[in-house]
């Protein structure tokens, strides 16, 4: 029998030399982006739920919409708007949330209040009937706005395109961010952070250390 003691180190601690080979071998070996075209699935299907569109023959990444009424999908301008705000305002925007403290409760339909021991106040919350906000309305995942995006926008700034061309811009939107978002995944900046939030450990030449 023998024993054999190997010195550990964290990942700020080895030579560049070693970090390098460190990162080389995550990106080589564990790196996995698949989660994030996962969550963004669920953004598409949403999204599909809210407009009526399908998703394309080839890709969930494309989308058809020969299903629904040409005189909608030739929509443009201010009319086009006008239609998305009168028939999608509710799904594509929430009232602006609120949280008052303060000694006092305030009754109102709107407003639900809990009383908090450890301050002694009343935390009086609610959603705006007036302001409203778009901040991840279809899932809660950030891919939400990157779809969303080019609505957004055009409801800001309406110009010549149809309805049919901007649901299209809308996955196009979405599709350029998520490969935006693994190109960066697989950067030395963003596996370096992945592996000091894991607290990965290593021998001095830069092999994960397995205990």
């Amino acid at each position: 029998m023998r024993t054999i003691r190997i010195k550990v180190y964290k990942f700020d601690e080895l030579s560049d030399k070693a970090k390098q080979k460190a990162i080389d071998h995550y990106r080589n070996n564990w790196l996995d982006t698949g989660y994030i075209y996962d969550e963004a699935h669920n953004t598409v299907k949403a999204f599909h739920d809210v407009f009526g569109t399908e998703a394309g023959r080839d890709s969930w990444l494309d989308i058809r919409t020969g299903h629904i009424d040409d005189s909608i999908m030739e929509l443009s301008g201010q009319r086009l708007a006008t239609y998305i705000w009168n028939n999608y305002k509710t799904s594509l925007y929430k009232g602006k949330y609120y949280n008052l403290n303060s000694k006092k409760q305030i009754k109102h339909p709107r407003v639900k209040s809990k009383w908090y021991e450890r301050t002694n106040q009343w935390g009086n919350y609610y959603y705006s009937a007036i302001t409203l906000e778009h901040s991840c309305p279809l899932t809660g995942w950030c891919y939400d706005d990157d779809i969303l995006d080019p609505i957004f926008n055009f409801l800001d700034k309406p110009d010549s395109r149809t309805f049919e061309e901007l649901l299209n811009d809308c996955l196009r939107s979405l599709d350029k961010s998520l490969k935006r978002e693994e190109d960066y995944l697989y950067t030395d900046e963003s596996i370096t952070e992945n592996i000091e939030t894991n607290e990965y450990e290593y021998t001095i030449d830069g092999n994960i250390f397995k205990d």
